[in-house]
């Protein structure tokens, strides 16, 4: 509720000197989604000098240059408020449309308010059979209330990596403003800033994605409050909200120990027995041992999978066994966490040249018992030169 009041004073020849002051009553009520107040005139008094059982007024009020509230309308059809002392009475008819006035981006409002009358001015009154009136139109610039508006993000790094800087700035309203930065993934607040005046830096933590082992990027709604000082105990409007990315960082993935793979030779068939990797028969198998792998980075991603490759092909089921080798070739050992994230780690192993042996000049004849060739003895002897 507030009130206006308008006073004049006026000199009439012959009559005397006459004072007469016009108070409005007026409502605002504040919308803060539209940023704006509406406006309405709910009663007017008058308080004049004259001295008389009845005193008839007439005129306008407006708000802005709209008409609110018609009181008479002309001369001689006017609306009455009983007279007598110079104590505000209230004029009949002063009931008056709503008008609405649009707050700046501060919050702050204010309104023209302008009395107009007939021919002789603002308000008029009759004595002894004569019309007097105020002389000019009156008008007032009237503040209204101040709603300052919650403070807008200016900007926001998107995205960040973990253990990356998240910088955020805001555009306040009011130098006295702080806020304070909620940070929501899916609805679970995720982390909530100390109070700032009109920046924020801090470095995101790995942490976020420990309730999202399969996700490397999380979509995650940044919400800014606006209050009134830095003790953060009356809440201006509503939270402004952006949408970031924030992104796992490249180290986030199993680490990898001593003796987390072991790698042994594979021999069957006619290299069954064989200590060691012979070129062509031998495949090389690996045992993985989880309790080496070291998750700590990984915020909670566990181990999906573990592979062995080698020449091209790839074995991603137990037994983990490679193709045949072949000299030079290197196998490449790796576990895939829950997120995607691989390490890996390469080995050379000694494979030795392997080729089946061939013979040269094979002799085959009859001999004695000693081997003497004797084309009736009745052994055979059979020579041959390797080659």
């Amino acid at each position: 509720m507030g009130t206006i009041v308008f006073s004049d004073r006026y000199q009439v020849s012959g009559v005397g000197r006459f004072e007469q002051n016009i108070r409005l009553s007026y409502t605002e009520l504040y919308d803060p989604a539209l940023n704006r107040s509406a406006v309405t005139i709910t009663g007017i008094e008058i308080a004049s000098s004259l001295q008389m059982g009845s005193v008839p007024v007439y005129g306008t009020v407006q708000i802005d240059g709209t008409t609110v509230v018609t009181l008479g309308g002309a001369p001689g059809n006017t609306a009455n408020i009983s007279g007598g002392a110079a104590s505000y009475r209230p004029i009949t008819n002063a009931g008056g449309e709503t008008v609405y006035v649009t707050h700046d981006d501060t919050g702050a409002g204010s309104m023209s308010v302008c009395l107009t009358g007939g021919m002789n001015g603002v308000f008029g009154a009759r004595y002894n059979g004569r019309m007097y009136g105020v002389r000019t139109a009156a008008s007032q610039r009237i503040s209204l209330t101040a709603h300052p508006r919650a403070s807008a993000i200016a900007s926001c790094s998107s995205p960040v990596p973990t253990l990356g800087t998240l910088s955020l700035s805001v555009e306040r309203s009011s130098p006295a403003f702080f806020h304070k930065a909620r940070f929501l993934c899916g609805g679970t607040l995720l982390a909530e800033s100390a109070a700032f005046a009109a920046a924020l830096s801090f470095t995101v933590p790995r942490s976020w994605f420990a309730a999202y082992p399969a996700l490397s990027t999380l979509s995650v709604t940044l919400c800014v409050q606006t209050y009134s000082d830095e003790s953060c105990a009356e809440a201006v409007g509503s939270p402004a909200t952006a949408a970031i990315s924030v992104c796992a960082d490249a180290l986030m993935r199993p680490k990898l120990t001593q003796g987390w793979v072991t790698l042994a030779p594979y021999n069957a068939g006619a290299a069954a027995g064989l200590n060691g990797y012979a070129a062509g028969y031998s495949r090389a198998e690996a045992v993985f041992d989880p309790a080496k792998i070291d998750l700590s980075d990984t915020a909670g991603a566990s181990i999906a999978s573990y592979s062995v490759s080698c020449q091209g092909s790839a074995a991603s089921e137990s037994p983990y066994r490679t193709g045949l080798l072949s000299p030079g070739d290197t196998v490449v050992c790796s576990v895939t966490d829950t997120r995607g994230r691989t390490a890996s780690e390469s080995f050379s192993l000694p494979v030795m040249d392997y080729a089946k042996p061939t013979l040269g000049e094979v002799a085959v004849f009859r001999c004695r018992a000693d081997g003497t060739a004797d084309e009736g003895g009745t052994y055979y002897s059979v020579r041959a030169t390797p080659l």
